[in-house]
């Protein structure tokens, strides 16, 4: 905590700093981030501080100054996120809530405003799991709170959208090339061009591979286990494409993911330290949509698309068998939105989304014997509506209201209300009420295996209501404050329970409700010397309502702090600090508390003398980073499918990248 207060004071320091140097009389970047605007929090454009959200929009400039490289990465520096690596997957909580085994499906993420969450589990990817080329993001923005009432299931605890680049905010060709610690090597590609006035394209690409770690676990310390040591089992291969075609009021963009992962924790009583227990996830998407002002006040568009996901799992056990696991998702939809502003201060969107899952399958099966093999497909019919009204020039209200109807479960109604009041241009009160629910998957309610699960097709979809009241405030030509409050209450939680104390078969059902009370506080600054900086705190109190314990994997406390200096117009550098406090495990032991540093820096040769060799070097770019500089060794929880109560997290990381523009 000494070295976090350090960062601190360096921070503060080149803040008084900035502000005593001269400059114009308001930063051009400061006034990008006061204009800052958002499309996902009420499906159009508009600036963050009338959306009806707390809302954070993080554009291609910071995701250049802070080095982040992955989805993951850029998440966990911002207000109210977490981050936890199980060695399969890495996993983002929001506000206090990530449970152990699950599947990150209380979150949407959206890919140029198409869900991207797959079929089958619900759930997203932010690690290399998602391997998406960071240089190809244009913004990344991200709604916090519920997102039901626009976007139906698994909105509940944030909606993530990333838009990419068009082929005219790119103009040419880059190519990158990085290599880093834990045997990682990686390479990117990026191209983008205007071919005509009507019609431009981009196409981006990342492949990358990693040896991994080598792991010790005290659960495994034994000498037939090799003394407790994972050696050579932590590789994955990744690589990904995406690609954005944009013709008059057309766009077709389209993703295309996959990972191949060595698991080194021996989950689910799989042999440890052998290979052999493994696994592939593939995720597509392809979305064509049309943009068409029919008048003055009125906008149609229309959206259909197309996804795709396929999961394959190899388990090695301690008797040589194998038993294999396979998901395949198939899903296809169309959704129309009609926006009408029926006078300048009353606008009114509509919706319709009718959304087929022709394939959601699960199969489990050994060499001899199948364990589970069925589809369950289902329709999934959508209708929404929002009004947005401005009773006065600074007092806004809005009111939304969607509608649901899964065949395979009940349906549901998600509402939504904002109060948005604005005393002086510089300042916002936003007052926010909504609910949203996700419905139980095909894993949770079907699946079934005479040695371990019970099917429970009779469950519930789990909801969540919350009241925040948020200020936001420009002040001093250079900063932005928001400061939130905010109350969750979820019920039909859906879990893993034991049916009998004598059997170790469980089966999911809806018995949790959870509690929670927090509050989160955000501070951003931009200096004309070049200088960025931000620092972020969030507290989060989550409970189970009936035990009245603190939920596992739940830090109470999160403190992010960045700083970033331009220097020569030639050289980049910038910090990052992150502090957390304890995490309660799935045996209600404690994980400790942790403090990280990262250290960025990025250099842009810039020589005068016109030559070919000059300009070619004008080009290039090379970057440096380390994070957890300070190679603090720290755990977090993992779940119910390992041995190991917590996991070991990565230690100090370096990683060179060299980039070219062409």
């Amino acid at each position: 905590m000494k070295t976090f207060k350090i960062i601190i004071c360096v921070l503060l320091l080149n803040t008084i700093r900035a502000m005593s140097q001269p400059g114009d009389s308001l930063d051009s970047d400061f006034m990008n981030l006061l204009n800052t605007t958002v499309s996902s929090a009420s499906k159009f454009e508009q600036k963050t501080i009338y959306a009806p959200a707390s809302v954070t929009v993080i554009n291609s400039e910071e995701i250049n100054r802070y080095g982040y490289q992955t989805l993951a990465d850029v998440l966990n520096s911002q207000t109210g996120f977490f981050f936890r690596n199980d060695r399969m997957y890495s996993s983002i909580g929001a506000r206090g809530f990530d449970r152990p085994s699950s599947y990150m499906n209380k979150i949407l993420l959206l890919i140029d405003g198409q869900v991207f969450n797959e079929s089958v589990y619900g759930s997203i990817e932010v690690g290399n799991e998602l391997g998406i080329n960071l240089k190809a993001i244009d913004k990344i923005e991200i709604v916090r709170g519920p997102g039901s009432a626009l976007y139906g299931t698994g909105a509940m605890h944030a909606v993530i959208n990333i838009i990419t680049k068009k082929g005219i905010d790119v103009d040419g060709f880059n190519f990158g090339l990085q290599y880093g610690s834990f045997g990682s090597l990686e390479g990117s590609y990026f191209i983008g061009k205007e071919l005509t006035n009507d019609l431009q394209f981009s196409l981006s690409g990342k492949v990358g591979k990693v040896q991994g770690h080598d792991y010790y676990f005290k659960e495994f310390d034994t000498d037939s286990t090799n003394y407790g040591w994972s050696r050579g089992h932590d590789a994955e291969n990744f690589y990904q494409s995406l690609m954005k075609v944009n013709y008059k009021n057309f766009q077709l963009s389209g993703m295309f993911v996959s990972r191949a992962k060595d698991i080194p924790t021996a989950p689910w009583n799989t042999t440890f330290n052998s290979a052999g227990t493994d696994f592939i996830d593939q995720t597509a998407l392809l979305a064509l949509s049309y943009n068409e002002n029919l008048t003055k006040n009125q906008n149609l568009k229309l959206q259909t698309y197309l996804g795709y996901y396929n999961y394959h799992g190899s388990y090695l056990y301690t008797d040589y068998s194998t038993q294999y696991e396979k998901n395949l998702g198939l899903w296809f939809g169309a959704d129309i939105q009609y926006q009408w502003d029926i006078t300048l201060r009353n606008r009114l969107i509509s919706g319709v989304e009718n959304k087929y899952s022709t394939k959601a399958s699960y199969q489990f099966w050994d060499k001899t014997t199948t364990f589970f093999d069925n589809n369950f497909p289902y329709n999934l019919f959508s209708i929404y509506l929002q009004d947005s009204y401005q009773f006065l020039d600074n007092l806004n209200f809005t009111a939304g209201l969607r509608y649901d109807n899964n065949s395979l479960f009940k349906g549901d109604i998600s509402p939504r209300l904002a109060l948005i009041y604005s005393p002086f241009s510089s300042s916002t009160f936003k007052l926010l009420y909504g609910r949203a629910f996700r419905s139980p998957n095909i894993y949770e309610a079907f699946y079934e295996d005479t040695q371990s699960q019970m099917p429970n097709p009779k469950l519930k979809p789990e909801y969540i209501t919350t009241t925040e009241m948020i200020y936001e405030q420009q002040f001093q030509k250079f900063f932005t404050l928001r400061l939130c409050a905010f109350y969750y209450k979820m019920n039909n939680l859906i879990d893993q329970i034991k049916l009998s104390d004598t059997s170790d078969i469980v089966q999911f059902q809806n018995i949790n409700k959870v509690d929670a009370y927090g509050f989160e506080a955000d501070l951003n600054a931009r200096f004309t010397s070049g200088l960025w900086s931000y620092l972020n705190f969030s507290h989060a109190f989550v409970k189970d309502i009936d035990t009245k314990e603190k939920l596992t994997n739940s830090p109470s406390f999160l403190i992010r702090a960045g700083i970033s200096q331009k220097l020569l117009k030639h050289f980049i550098i910038s910090f990052e600090a992150f502090a957390e406090s304890k995490r309660i495990t799935v045996s209600r032991m404690e994980s400790s508390s942790f403090f990280l540093l990262n250290v960025f820096i990025a250099f842009n040769p810039k020589f005068g003398n016109e030559n070919t060799l000059s300009d070619l070097v004008n080009k290039t770019k090379l970057s440096l980073k380390f994070s957890n500089l300070f190679n603090t060794k720290y755990s977090l929880p993992s779940g119910y499918e390992t041995r190991q109560d917590v996991l070991l997290q990565d230690g100090l990381g370096m990683y060179l990248n060299f980039g070219i523009n062409f």
